[in-house]
């Protein structure tokens, strides 16, 4: 008979460990040594929770495919320190503790071994409101993607989340960013599409760059797609600077 494959999460511990998952492994009926167990279940979500010493990786709760290196949810409680920094080997870390893969399972498509990094969820104060954040770090473009209520912005400087704020590394060391990518696009005319946002240092201060065109005439006739790149202070939430191509004033 076929045994039935799993994922089994393993309850890491604050104090000196990586917070990782193992495989799950099955006995076979000769006594030989165990084999990890292939899964066809996705990454689950798990909990960080319990004082400032200890952390315990919750059961999954949710199911979905685990064909390819989807994130697994861990949920961080607030106020608990969270940072990422692209230039340590293990990047994300809370309470100063690597947080590791969250799952290893076997790629449906490629038979390799997929190893799923964990999205840090949890909750800051920003634009004045307590938001749902998640961070997740890109191992292979080597940048964060923080999502804030939903938006989405992708940063490669360091960032902490400490005491429920959000900071990221300047020149003149961490600053809070005060402001959301929801409320920096804001300022962006409704007649510009934004493609991307990112959050950048721009005079020892957080900054999102944000980057969109318009649509527009050349001489009122021919049609052209105009790029425009939009500064916006993050703690601010002030217009710093609008960049437009020099033939832009041609186009209406």
């Amino acid at each position: 008979m076929a045994t039935s494959a799993v994922l089994a999460v393993a309850s890491p511990t604050l104090s000196g460990q990586s917070l990782q998952a193992q495989p799950a492994t099955t006995n076979t009926a000769d006594g030989s040594n165990p084999k990890p167990l292939e899964s066809n279940t996705a990454p689950q979500p798990t909990s960080v929770t319990g004082s400032n010493n200890s952390a315990n990786v919750a059961e999954p709760v949710k199911s979905a495919s685990a064909t390819s290196s989807e994130s697994v949810p861990m949920v961080v409680p607030i106020g608990r320190t969270i940072t990422v920094n692209p230039q340590e080997a293990q990047p994300i870390k809370v309470e100063d503790v690597p947080v590791g893969p969250a799952v290893t399972a076997t790629s449906a498509v490629s038979g390799g071994v997929v190893e799923a990094a964990p999205t840090i969820v949890s909750q800051v104060t920003i634009s004045q409101e307590q938001q749902k954040i998640e961070i997740k770090f890109d191992q292979q473009a080597k940048e964060t993607l923080i999502s804030i209520s939903g938006a989405t912005v992708s940063t490669t400087q360091p960032v902490q989340v400490e005491q429920s704020k959000l900071y990221m590394e300047t020149s003149a060391g961490p600053q809070e960013v005060k402001i959301s990518p929801t409320e920096a696009t804001e300022k962006i005319p409704e007649a510009v599409i934004v493609d991307e946002v990112r959050l950048e240092e721009g005079s020892e201060e957080p900054i999102y760059s944000i980057s969109g065109s318009k649509e527009a005439k050349i001489l009122f006739f021919i049609p052209v797609s105009v790029p425009v790149q939009t500064q916006v202070s993050a703690q601010t939430g002030q217009v710093v600077s609008v960049q437009k191509p020099w033939w832009s004033f041609l186009a209406w």
